[in-house]
């Protein structure tokens, strides 16, 4: 190799990189855009994939759980007053606890529905 050859994919004269042709920047460019698309793509399907795994799993039980406490706390009306007034306390509490999981789970869910592109299957 001569003194003055350039090395080989540098610029003659420097020993920087030589710029890629356009055509390579363009492609490179789109791959990165759609490496971007399938990344968000697959993020989106995750967080269907969790909310739908969510209510499953947890909605009924927290539901249930609340249909109970209302069904006992009207079966405690028929129990004397101070055994009544205990249980409608903890009755209320669980009731209050649920109506709130309830809440956040629905809340919780909602949100993972709302993210940008969490509703496109691909």
């Amino acid at each position: 190799m001569d003194v003055h050859d350039p090395e080989p994919g540098t610029t003659p004269g420097t020993s920087q990189p030589r710029p890629a042709p356009p055509e390579r920047t363009a492609i490179a460019a789109a791959a990165a855009r759609s490496l971007a698309e399938s990344r968000r793509r697959a993020a989106a399907r995750e967080r269907c994939r969790i909310t739908h795994e969510l209510q499953d799993l947890v909605g009924p039980h927290l539901s249930s759980l609340a249909a109970h406490g209302r069904a006992a706390a009207l079966a405690a009306r028929d129990l004397d007053e101070q055994s009544r007034d205990a249980l409608d306390v903890s009755l209320h509490a669980v009731l209050d606890l649920t109506e709130t999981a309830l809440a956040d789970l629905r809340e919780f869910v909602s949100g993972l529905r709302a993210t940008p592109g969490a509703r496109q299957q691909g």
